[in-house]
């Protein structure tokens, strides 16, 4: 079900906006005000002989959004589409995923939806974080 939230505030003005769980997004009136990226899998992409590259697989991604390795800018990332994004650049991916240690990898659109993950390169496992 969605869950309407009614703020008032001191001066009188009020506002109303909706949260719809299905999409885990909050509109105002009819338009969708924050789209938070959904991960459903973090995997290396096995290419033998190719620079080691990570796939994000999901959805809501957009063309404004940014993935943030351990807390840095990823700058070698490309958003295929609106369900998947290649992070490249082989070697300082493999220095940024040191071998059995997982790594918080955050997925940030545009509109200031986000989504964080954790991702073991040795392992090739992700988990959520929020």
């Amino acid at each position: 079900a969605d869950v309407s939230i009614h703020l008032v505030n001191p001066d009188k003005g009020e506002v109303t906006v909706l949260y719809n769980r299905s999409s885990n997004s909050w509109h105002y009136g009819a338009e969708a005000l924050i789209h938070p990226p959904a991960v459903s899998s973090v995997r290396k992409l096995k290419a033998t002989g190719s620079p080691m590259r990570i796939v994000i697989k999901g959805a809501n991604f957009d063309s404004g959004t940014k993935v943030y390795v351990r807390g840095s800018l990823w700058s070698d990332a490309s958003v295929e589409n609106d369900t998947k994004i290649v992070l490249h650049n082989g070697s300082a991916l493999k220095a940024a995923f040191p071998v059995d240690t997982y790594v918080s990898v955050r997925v940030l659109n545009a509109d200031g939806g986000e989504t964080t993950v954790r991702y073991n390169r040795s392992a090739d496992e992700w988990e959520p974080v929020n």
